[in-house]
């Protein structure tokens, strides 16, 4: 009697818990999200129309994201006590789930912000072409670059915007640029960036150069894709390995849950639980290792 009251008690503390930190979650992180947009467009001088843009800056410039990642730990604690608690699955999963809070956040910013940055590598290709076509029409880099903005889509015409600004601020082209290849530390960009700068310190053809980049840059995405599909077995391998035990718990689990419950019941089981997180853990890293192949 007595152990099943404590039992509601720190279940019904746990749920108030992940509540709290809900409400706690969107009045803090709300609050933080508005210093950094306004941060971001007292630095860039940008009119951001949309939570998007504004959100695309939040994650690309890397802010601190300390009381995010606080939050989730606690968040996530808390729906693993309460789990835990729920279905006497004792502290392996509380542990889990904090580990899980604190390093999801860290995730999430990295996912969007390579998302972002593939949309920008994808359209630098036919933007140095724009450029090189405006530039051959008559008209000199930054007119060419202002040029291109109003023709191409985001997030590469708010890249271009901002070096626009930056050229009107009193910022030189060249400054531009290299403020520009830090903002997306792209190895294309890079490339781009002190091919055009070079050329315009040696004076030599700019729109041939740009052409010459081009070619580089599509050269090197082609290669890229070949050992992307070099790779794709590799890949499915450490896929089916991450998954299948998972899996596997879950048939037997649904077949006859008296061979899960010895897992989650006895100090042994836990223990083989912990060490198949941990060794799972360092498979997905090997694997990734292994068929991640730098050009």
């Amino acid at each position: 009697m007595f152990s099943s009251i404590t039992s509601n008690m720190l279940y019904l503390a746990a749920m108030t818990l992940v509540w709290t930190s809900l409400v706690l979650f969107f009045i803090l992180n709300l609050n933080s999200l508005a210093k950094v947009f306004a941060e971001t467009k007292s630095r860039y001088f940008l009119e951001m129309s949309s939570f998007i843009s504004q959100l695309q800056y939040f994650t690309l410039n890397n802010v601190n994201i300390k009381n995010l990642r606080y939050i989730s730990t606690v968040l996530f604690g808390a729906i693993g006590l309460a789990i835990s608690t729920a279905f006497d699955m004792g502290i392996v999963i509380l542990l889990i789930s904090i580990i899980s809070g604190y390093f999801i956040p860290d995730m999430v910013i990295k996912s969007y912000r390579k998302k972002y940055l593939n949309s920008i590598d994808a359209q630098l290709v036919p933007c140095l072409k724009a450029i090189a076509n405006s530039m051959q029409a008559g008209l000199n880099l930054p007119q060419a670059v202002a040029e291109t903005t109003n023709s191409i889509p985001t997030p590469m015409s708010t890249e271009f915007t901002i070096i626009t600004r930056q050229l009107k601020l009193g910022m030189t082209i060249g400054q531009a640029l290299d403020s520009f290849n830090q903002r997306l530390q792209l190895t294309d960009v890079n490339l781009a960036t002190k091919a055009m700068t070079i050329s315009m310190k040696m004076g030599t053809n700019l729109p041939a150069a740009l052409a010459k980049i081009s070619e580089t840059i599509e050269s090197r995405k082609r290669i890229k894709a070949k050992i992307n599909v070099l790779t794709a077995q590799g890949k499915a391998q450490g896929i089916v390995i991450g998954v299948l035990p998972i899996a596997l718990g879950v048939l037997f689990f649904v077949m006859d849950p008296s061979y899960i419950y010895v897992l989650t019941t006895t100090f042994i089981g836990k223990l083989l639980i912990a060490v198949m997180v941990v060794m799972e853990t360092i498979a997905f890293f090997v694997i990734k290792r292994i068929v991640t192949i730098d050009i």
